[in-house]
């Protein structure tokens, strides 16, 4: 026997796929207020991150208003765009550290890197030692510069510290932890 279309629907409302008909409409009704929501009070991500307690995000003005939502009513920006970005920055950021050993040799790099570290450190308490592996190589790097003039001052005094380490010194770019 053959239903016809309304008499589906009739089916639908009075019983057989009244639960379905309910579930769409109430998810209807949370994807528009969710919409309602979200156009009323939107947040971006320095907010969210700066709502835990202790969080600080410090970026330069330009950075500050392409994070601004399109939609946005417009302030006045132009304190901000005259300003300059903050001179110094604090945190993880690109740098350069001076490469002071590299050696792929599996036998015997691992304990050389780790006793060339030992011997910077002794010598220039101030500099900090990275030890990574990448294979095959073991590396020991020094330091936290945010300019490379910074880096090769450090350098010089190295090459002038551990004559035997001359030749493989080397400043490379990194990514460094600076604090002020």
């Amino acid at each position: 026997m053959r239903m016809s279309r309304f008499t589906h629907l009739t089916d639908m409302v009075t019983g057989k796929y009244k639960s379905r008909l309910i579930m769409a409409g109430m998810m209807i009704c949370c994807f528009a207020a969710g919409m309602a929501q979200q156009a009323s009070d939107t947040v971006t991500i320095v907010d969210h991150i700066t709502a835990i307690e202790g969080n600080t995000v410090t970026q330069p003005s330009k950075l500050t208003e392409l994070l601004v939502p399109v939609d946005a009513p417009d302030d006045d920006t132009s304190e901000q765009t005259d300003k300059p970005a903050t001179k110094h920055q604090t945190g993880r950021m690109a740098g350069y550290r001076i490469q002071v050993y590299s050696d792929g040799n599996q036998r015997n790099a691992k304990k050389q890197t780790q006793l060339k570290a030992a011997q910077v450190s002794r010598r220039f308490p101030n500099l900090r030692t990275y030890i990574s592996y990448s294979a095959p190589f073991w590396r020991l790097r020094v330091g936290d510069f945010r300019s490379r003039s910074e880096a090769d001052a450090a350098a010089a005094q190295l090459r002038q510290a551990f004559p035997a380490f001359r030749n493989e010194i080397r400043i490379v770019r990194d990514r460094v932890y600076i604090k002020d």
